[in-house]
């Protein structure tokens, strides 16, 4: 006896769990009627047309807006949250940011170094053979020097993000032919990146400018698409800015 009371017991604690479920609780959706609010029987519920019928006062009415609420929270994007990658400096100084990082220009020194160096032997073998000036050796040997000065010294080259109440300044330090920007915040209606390559991502923004919108590039090469997501969201949370995703990403 006493051993079918536990086992009935066992059973009853069975029945009360929750039965699992693949869809979240705050997806589903309560209809009751909005006369008397009582919750209609599901013989009188068309899905297809999202309307329902009140088995109590007989009221007729539709759930569609519900749906689409609910989809308007599902569609909610997380937030997403990217740490500070390696190679990426953060400061302030006032109401100034500066995001600072090196220029990803290393392999491409030292392949014009290799290349000048090549052309040097040419032209030096070209001197000897022909007797030509020995001037052109000197100099495109003088070049690969400088191009292998460029990659030994790479680390120090850097990009530099400096945004203020007023305007954001994109800085490459040494230039490296590239010229400096100077974008007023006013016009930035939306930051993003773009993939260049397969290793190699651009950030651009969108302006609002007296001409009608545009789309600017601000960094040409960023190695690595957390450092541009990183540069992107701490551009855009000093702005004010929320994060949305663009069809040119």
């Amino acid at each position: 006896m006493k051993e079918k009371e536990e086992l009935s017991k066992l059973k009853l604690k069975q029945i009360d769990q929750t039965f699992p479920t693949t869809k979240p609780i705050d997806s589903i959706i309560p209809v009751s009627c909005p006369s008397c609010n009582a919750a209609p029987v599901m013989d009188h519920i068309n899905i297809h047309d999202k309307i329902a019928k009140c088995g109590s006062c007989a009221t007729v009415f539709s759930f569609d807006q519900d749906i689409k609420d609910l989809a308007l929270i599902n569609e909610k994007v997380e937030t997403e949250v990217v740490v500070r990658p390696a190679g990426i400096e953060k400061s302030y100084f006032h109401d100034e940011l500066e995001l600072t990082m090196q220029q990803p220009t290393g392999g491409g020194w030292i392949a014009m170094a290799i290349i000048m160096a090549f052309i040097a032997g040419l032209a030096y073998m070209v001197h000897v053979k022909d007797d030509i000036t020995i001037y052109w050796s000197i100099g495109i040997f003088g070049a690969a020097l400088f191009f292998f000065y460029k990659y030994w010294n790479k680390s120090n080259e850097k990009i530099h993000a400096v945004i203020d109440e007023k305007y954001l300044y994109i800085q490459y330090r040494p230039k490296n032919l590239m010229k400096d920007k100077a974008i007023r915040t006013q016009e930035i209606e939306q930051l993003y990146t773009k993939t260049v390559a397969s290793n190699y991502y651009s950030l651009y923004a969108v302006l609002n400018t007296r001409d009608g919108q545009e789309h600017k590039r601000l960094i040409q090469y960023i190695d690595t698409r957390n450092k541009a997501r990183y540069i992107e969201l701490e551009l855009e949370k000093y702005l004010g800015i929320e994060d949305r995703r663009l069809p040119e990403e």
